[in-house]
């Protein structure tokens, strides 16, 4: 059987990809803090006049900048230092959770520049408009109007198709939203339309916020669980989340586990919501309150908690994870929920480390390192 050789690259192709790949990693030291050509030239191990290149790119599309220049003993020749260009571009993320919406502006640095919170009475067409007044609203802002806006990240509390940001259909909203799947992806490209749009479950977001700087730094597979109004969740695998053929993987909630003698689905036996409806408590804080002073209500959300470890525990053991984070109001139950949730995992080669979140809001977090990692990609290539 006659053999072909195979066909090396051409020799453009490389030099693009060499060219794209160094000029990430020059961007990604700068992020870290100013660093000045030897100093990324020793840290990198670039010759300096790839370096010279690379630093001469990125000045010239505006993602760098020189910050000052310096002597290390006050004589000789100054030593120049250069820093990633706030200034190239805005990240907006809007965080939409328990019917309320934070939203966020970041430059490139991921400084936070402002911030505005504001109700959602119903997740409908009009919660979208309001949301998009306010956005421009903030932009109109003397300190942005010479900035261009490089992306918009939405975090959406229900399934999205995270290859093209369609939702999928859920009683929590309204009808109209789903008249057409990419309202939300249509609605703000319109409104805006120089900025990338990108739209994902909030969980996920909040995963890559793990992930960069929080519990789940550092590692390739992990899980990321969330019990809030609904149960949903996150994976982690080879360091990056994974979505699943349509987008919508981690959706915890959705499996079954055994309460009260019956296999149930876990988002109705385990969210906050489900614990409403089962003490008839309109608030969740009537729910903590009942939690605290009430033995048997303590036992049933414990109950739960042991459910929810039932699901874990298969998860775990499927993929051979060692550690989860658990994020969400079902904080408010502390330590002894977490303890519950502990006491299903009895095989021994599988008792990964489970933990809260520790990070302030991991969703925004995660949604504003999402964007600033879109929009330098972009920028790169």
């Amino acid at each position: 059987m006659k053999r072909h050789a195979k066909k090396a690259p051409e020799k453009g192709k490389t030099q693009a990809y060499n060219r794209k790949k160094n000029n990430s990693l020059v961007l990604s030291v700068l992020k870290e803090s100013p660093s000045s050509g030897t100093m990324l030239s020793e840290r990198l191990g670039l010759s300096n006049s790839a370096l010279s290149g690379i630093l001469t790119d990125l000045k010239s599309s505006g993602l760098i900048v020189e910050q000052s220049r310096r002597t290390t003993n006050g004589k000789g020749r100054k030593q120049v230092l250069f820093e990633v260009n706030g200034n190239f571009g805005l990240i907006v993320v809007v965080s939409i959770a328990n019917y309320m919406a934070k939203i966020v502006v970041a430059n490139i640095k991921k400084e936070i520049l402002a911030t505005a919170d504001m109700e959602v009475g119903r997740y409908d067409v009009k919660a979208v408009y309001d949301i998009v007044c306010s956005i421009y609203s903030m932009l109109m802002q003397d300190q942005f109007r010479s900035i261009p806006l490089k992306e918009i990240v939405i975090s959406w509390p229900g399934r999205v198709n995270a290859l093209n940001g369609s939702l999928a259909v859920s009683p929590q909203f309204d009808p109209n939203l789903f008249a057409d799947k990419n309202f939300l992806v249509h609605e703000f490209s319109k409104r805006f339309p120089g900025a990338r749009i990108s739209v994902n479950n909030d969980i996920k977001f909040a995963l890559v916020g793990e992930r960069d700087e929080g519990s789940l730094s550092g590692l390739e597979n992990a899980m990321l669980l969330s019990v809030d109004t609904g149960i949903g969740g996150a994976l982690l695998i080879k360091g990056s989340p994974f979505q699943g053929e349509q987008g919508y993987a981690g959706e915890f909630g959705l499996l079954r586990a055994e309460f009260q003698g019956k296999a149930q689905v876990l988002d109705e036996v385990a969210s906050l919501r489900a614990l409403k409806l089962h003490f008839e408590k309109p608030h969740f804080s009537e729910v903590v309150e009942l939690y605290r002073n009430d033995p048997e209500a303590k036992s049933y959300v414990l109950k739960t908690g042991e459910a929810v470890g039932k699901v874990l525990s298969d998860c775990a053991a499927f993929l051979d994870v060692t550690r989860i984070v658990v994020l969400g109001r079902c904080r408010e139950f502390g330590q002894e929920y977490l303890d519950a949730i502990k006491t299903q995992f009895r095989d021994p080669c599988y008792v990964p480390d489970l933990s809260y979140s520790t990070l302030e809001d991991p969703v925004l977090l995660g949604g504003v390192n999402f964007g600033v990692y879109q929009a330098l990609k972009e920028a790169i290539e």
